[in-house]
C-alpha cells in the first residue's frame, strides 16, 4: 500500500514519491520486505516505511532521517502507537489480524 498527495487525482500514472510506503509480510517474502525493499525505498526517497506482520501481530516503522531510514516504533500484540505523518492514526497491531 502506499499513500500519495496528488494534485491530479485523475492522473493514469504515479510520478511523485509515495508518503508512505506499508508492507504486509508473508513467509515468501519476510527477508526481501525488510531487507531489498526497504533499501530501495530508502534510496528512492520514500520518508515512511511500515512493515505489518500479521503472522505474529507486530508493527515496526521507520522514517527518513538525513538519507537513512531509523526505526521509530516497533510494537506488538495489544501495544497501541500513534503515528503523527504523513496522517495521525492509532495503531494496534493485533487489531491488524483480527477477522469478524
Amino acid at each position: 500500500m502506499t499513500v500519495l498527495s496528488r494534485d491530479d487525482p485523475d492522473a493514469t500514472y504515479v510520478t511523485e514519491i509515495p508518503r508512505l510506503v506499508v508492507e504486509i509480510l508473508s513467509p515468501s517474502s519476510r527477508r526481501r520486505d525488510v531487507g531489498d525493499k526497504r533499501t530501495a525505498y530508502r534510496d528512492a526517497g520514500v520518508p515512511s516505511y511500515w512493515v505489518i506482520d500479521p503472522i505474529n501481530p507486530r508493527l515496526r516503522v521507520w522514517r527518513l532521517e538525513d538519507g537513512e531510514y531509523v526505526e521509530i516504533a516497533d510494537i506488538s500484540g495489544d501495544e497501541e502507537w500513534t503515528a503523527t505523518e504523513p496522517f495521525e492514526v492509532t495503531i494496534r497491531p493485533a487489531d491488524l489480524t483480527r477477522r469478524p
